[in-house]
C-alpha cells in the first residue's frame, strides 16, 4: 500500500521545495503553528532566485553545531542548517534569509568585503564606542571594555557576548538604533552584512538604505544581475 501523506504531514517531517531546485528537508518537526511551505513561499516572493546560486539544500532540525557555536542556524557547503525550535513563520524567515546572506558572501566576497563597506561598518563601531564609553564614564557602569575590540572587523565571541550579555540588546538597541538596523548587525563585519540583507528582504528596504546605504547598494547591484 502506498502512503501518501497529509500536507500537515509533510510539515512535520518531509519535504518541500524552493526554486524547484532546492530541496528543504524537515527533519525534526516544526511547531504547530509554523508553516514551512508558507515560509518558503514568501522567500519566492522576496528575494530573486540569483541569491541562492550556492544554496543546494535546506535541514530543518536540531544539529550539534548549534551548541558548538552558539547559534540556531548556520550555513556549510551549500546547505543551509536552521533550528525546528522557531517562535512562527517570521521567526523561520528571518533565519533562512540571515544565511542565505552567508552562502551568497561565499561568491561575492571580494565584492562585498570592499573598503567602502568595512569604512561603513567601522565607522559605526567608533560611534557606537564612543557612545558606551561616555556613558560608562558618566554613569559609573563600570564595564570592561576598550576601543580595539570595537575596531575589529572579524567576529569574537568575548565581543559578542558583551554586545549581548553585558550591554544587552535592548540597551544597545536604544544607543544604536540610528548606527545598525538591528543590535545583531554590531557584532562583526559578516553579520553587519548579513543583518543587513536579513532585514532588506523582510522588512523594509528603505531603513536599510537609510541606515547602511553601502550596503544596500550592494544588495541592489547583485540583484540587478538576475
Amino acid at each position: 500500500m502506498n502512503f501518501t501523506p497529509s500536507s500537515e504531514a509533510k510539515n512535520k517531517i518531509g519535504e518541500h521545495t524552493l526554486f524547484n531546485r532546492i530541496i528543504a528537508y524537515t527533519i525534526e518537526p516544526l511547531p504547530d503553528n509554523v508553516s514551512l511551505s508558507a515560509v518558503l513561499e514568501k522567500v519566492e516572493e522576496l528575494v530573486p532566485k540569483i541569491f541562492f546560486d550556492n544554496v543546494d539544500s535546506i535541514y530543518i532540525g536540531h544539529f550539534r553545531e548549534f551548541e558548538e557555536n552558539q547559534t540556531n542556524a548556520f550555513y556549510s557547503d551549500g546547505a543551509l542548517f536552521i533550528s525546528n525550535n522557531q517562535t512562527d513563520n517570521d521567526d523561520l524567515l528571518d533565519d533562512i534569509l540571515h544565511e542565505t546572506a552567508h552562502a551568497v558572501e561565499r561568491e561575492y566576497e571580494a565584492f562585498i568585503y570592499d573598503t567602502d563597506l568595512e569604512k561603513e561598518f567601522l565607522t559605526r563601531r567608533k560611534v557606537l564606542y564612543n557612545r558606551v564609553k561616555t556613558l560608562n564614564d558618566s554613569k559609573s557602569l563600570d564595564l570592561d571594555f576598550n576601543k580595539q575590540e570595537f575596531m575589529r572587523l572579524e567576529y569574537n565571541r568575548e565581543f559578542d557576548e558583551f554586545l549581548y550579555q553585558t550591554l544587552g540588546y535592548a540597551f544597545l538597541h536604544n544607543i544604536s538604533y540610528d548606527l545598525f538596523v538591528s543590535p545583531y548587525g554590531a557584532t562583526s563585519l559578516q553579520e553587519y552584512w548579513a543583518n543587513g540583507f536579513e532585514n532588506y528582504f523582510a522588512d523594509n528596504p528603505e531603513t536599510v538604505r537609510k541606515i547602511s546605504p553601502i550596503l544596500y547598494g550592494k544588495i541592489q547591484s547583485i540583484a540587478e544581475e538576475a
